[in-house]
Order: C-alpha cells, then structure tokens, then sequence
C-alpha cells in the first residue's frame, strides 16, 4: 500500500544521478516546486552531493532556506576531524549550530542530558526533532523498527533509504557519508546545503536541488511521524548514515507495521521539559516586574530565556539558566511601558511561550459624598481600583494625607483591594487635611491621568 488519500495526487519519477536510476514517490498536492535526487558524500576533500527529497513553502519563523551556507567553522573541523565523539567536537559544532539558529531568529539547540548516552539513531531522532520543535513544528514521534531495518540497508549500500511502499502520505529520506558526528552531520544538512556549498545539485541559486536536506528535516509533516535511522560502517565510508521521515503513518500504534520503539520522543523528552509557574504575566500601571518560576520535569535542564515579541518593553532578567525538579530558576520580567510581549523560554523538548501584558495606568474611583468628606468623628472611604472596566484584584493601595497645606504627605494606610478591586480606609476628616489613595504607576499628590484620586474634607 502506497498512500491513502487521493492517488491522482501521486506519481512515479524516475530520475538518474551518477551511477545509478531512482524512483521517487512525488506528493504532487503538497510538493511546491521541482524534485531532485541527491547524495550527501564526502570523502577527504571530494565533493559533497545530497539525497532525494521534498521541496516545500516553508513560512514558519527559521523554516525557511537561509539566505546563504554556513560553513563548519575551523574549530569543528579540527575537533571533529579527530574524534567526532569527542566533547571537544560537541561543543564546537553547537557552537556552530548556536550561531546559525540565532540568525535565523530560533533559540539555541540544548541537548537533553542523555544524548551521549543514546544511539547514533537515536540521536539522530533527537537532533531532527530539536531543528523542529524550535521552529514550531510536529515533533517525530519516535523510531520505527521496520523504518530503521530500510535505513540500515540503505546505509549499507551508501543510498538514501527509498522503500517501495510506506505507511503515510509523505516520505522523505536523507543520507550522509564520512561525517561520523550526528551533530555535525545535521549542521551540514540544515545550514551548509545550498547555493555555493559542494551540493552537486546546487550549482545554481536556481537549481531545485538546493538546501533538499534542509528541507526534509522541517517538512510540515502530518502527525504522526514516524522515523527510520542508521549508522554503519562500509567499504567507502566510516560512517554512512540514513535517516528516512514518513508523515501521517498510521501504522505507529503497537502491532503496526511502524510500531514505535522505546523510547519514544515523548519519553526522551519528558525528562526534560519545563515546567513554568505561569502561562501569562499581567501589570498594571504601565510599569513594574514580576516573577517566573521554572522547574525541570525530571533531569536538570539547561534552558535558554529571551523576549521574543515587544523587545522594547520588556527585559528579562537572565537568558540562560537551569532548572531542576527540586530547584526553581527564577525570572524577572520587567516592563519598561506599556504594551504586549512574550518571553520564550528554549529547552530540550521545544519551547515555551509566556504572554506578558502590561496595562495602562489604572482607574480609581472613590465613593464620597458630592464636594468630599464631612468633618465627623470618623468615616469610610471606598474606592475602587479598575483596569479596561474590570476590578484590579490584589492590588496594595495607599492612603496619604497632607494636613495644612503642606507638600509632604505622609503614608496613613496601605491595603490591598479585593477580588473585585474594592478597598476601603476608616479615616477621622479634619478640615486641613488632604487625603489622596494612590497606587503602583500614579504619582502620589501630583497631576497626571494615573494620578492618585484626591479627597478634601469640608465645612458642614
């Protein structure tokens, strides 16, 4: 079975490249542009050529091709060139990787703390969801075993996996020789495959093979995905690695022909996934700061923070941090003004928006009798605090008062207001005094919309 849906959406290409004939299954309905075969080599200096892939209209933010290649960056070259398990070439090629993401507007790629533990495959699988979850985009679901068995045979024979029938409506399939480091592999594939890059396909801006990796890794795939991988030594190559993507499988569930393996990716990366202590952040008064709490949902987790939306208006107090399930990272969020922003916070298992608003300066309206207060004994004053209409609750609200025309005023009470905005004062009128309630964000005793609201006591 080829694909479900509707097959006047399909077709057989054959295309030749090199040595050999390939048959590629185009999905005509959700393909934009021209397809090409071709190989990602690399032995030495000889020149690099890519595999056989989907091209797509890619609008989310980092998804679409850069404007230009990156080049593995001399550190990385040497590091890897020499171990490409070492720590030396991890930390040279997320460096390099670092630097891309953040030109393209994505956050930094933080692996989970078991990733040297996991298999080539495995890893594989984390970095491909890594580069999509950071863009916004569905997550693999895991690795297949009968999808691993086809990218192990073609890893073997140097090939891209291209199996003759699949389980979903799209497939898609990349291949690497000579690399050995997953993580340096998936900084060829997503950020040095195109125009002036050794891609054979890609001799041209034009050429409809350029940035085909790229393209693979962040299809907008339908769930579920399901992913094959392999990494074996050959003949040619020390190692030749494959990985094959099918979207909409529906053969993942357990006794499917795609049964998913364990662990899955929900299981790699629950370990890691954050956990802040709100979803959203409100102020009022148009200025003033609150705090985020983040914990890790298991494992320690080294997480990135920035202000992703109103820059202007918001600051952030750190932008790297860690959390663990025991200890809270806290963040302060500060605005400047008022206005809308997100803070986004980067981890393992994809990232985390925060809506922050900022409001106008509040109302405040206070329930005197008409001309002000009496002088009596003693009276209540109630007010009530308010923002777009609705009670501002919890607010700390301040009574002053300035007693014979003087320019100080003096606290005589703070309480907070009530779930709906109310809060009252007991105060004793006396002719000379001047009482004003302020709050956070009005100017006590001074003249401005947010200012505080004034209460004179008169003559009876």
């Amino acid at each position: 079975m080829i694909a479900r849906g509707k097959a006047e959406n399909w077709r057989w290409v054959s295309l030749t490249i090199g040595a050999g004939a390939l048959s590629l299954l185009l999905a005509c309905g959700l393909c934009a542009g021209a397809l090409a075969a071709r190989r990602l080599t690399r032995v030495a200096a000889a020149p690099r050529t890519l595999s056989p892939v989907f091209s797509a209209q890619l609008t989310r933010r980092g998804a679409a091709d850069p404007v230009a290649n990156r080049e593995p960056s001399a550190a990385t070259q040497r590091a890897c060139g020499a171990a490409p398990f070492s720590t030396g070439c991890e930390v040279a090629v997320l460096t390099d990787i670092h630097a891309a993401r953040v030109a393209e507007g994505v956050g930094p790629m933080i692996l989970p703390s078991i990733f040297n533990s996991l298999s080539v495959p495995q890893q594989l699988l984390v970095l491909a969801n890594l580069e999509r979850v950071g863009r916004g985009l569905v997550p693999v679901s895991g690795l297949s075993g009968s999808l691993n068995t086809i990218a192990a045979v073609a890893a073997a024979a140097n090939l891209d996996p291209n199996p003759s029938s699949f389980h979903g409506n799209v497939m898609a399939a990349n291949w690497a020789g000579g690399y050995g480091s997953p993580l340096l592999v998936d900084f060829m594939w997503m950020y040095d495959d195109g125009p002036g890059s050794s891609n054979i396909d890609c001799k041209t801006p034009t050429d409809p093979g350029c940035w085909g990796h790229r393209q693979n890794i962040l299809y907008p795939f339908n769930p579920p995905v399901a992913m094959g991988a392999a990494e074996l030594d050959t003949a040619t190559f020390a190692s030749s690695m494959t990985e094959l993507f099918v979207g909409g499988d529906w053969a993942t569930a357990a006794g499917g022909a795609d049964a998913l393996l364990s662990p899955s990716w929900a299981a790699i990366s629950q370990p890691v996934s954050l956990l802040p202590s709100a979803a959203r952040v409100g102020l009022t008064g148009g200025a003033g700061s609150a705090q985020i709490e983040v914990r890790s949902g298991g494992d320690p987790v080294q997480f990135a923070a920035s202000i992703t939306r109103g820059v202007g208006n918001w600051q952030v107090s750190r932008s790297t941090c860690v959390a663990t399930s025991s200890s809270a990272c806290a963040l302060t969020v500060t605005a400047n003004g008022v206005g809308t922003g997100t803070l986004t916070l980067f981890g393992p298992a994809g990232q985390y928006s925060i809506d922050l608003t900022s409001q106008a300066p509040s109302q405040l309206s206070i329930r005197t009798p008409p001309g002000g207060l009496g002088r009596v004994r003693w009276a209540m004053v109630t007010a009530r605090l308010s923002a777009g209409g609705a009670g501002v609750p919890g607010q700390l609200v301040t009574l002053w008062a300035r007693s014979g025309g003087s320019a100080t005023a003096t606290v005589r009470a703070r309480a907070r207001t009530s779930s709906t905005g109310m809060v009252s004062f007991r105060v004793s009128p006396r002719v000379t005094t001047q009482y004003s309630i302020a709050f956070p964000g009005s100017t006590t005793l001074g003249a401005s919309a947010a200012g505080p609201a004034v209460i004179r006591v008169r003559r009876r």
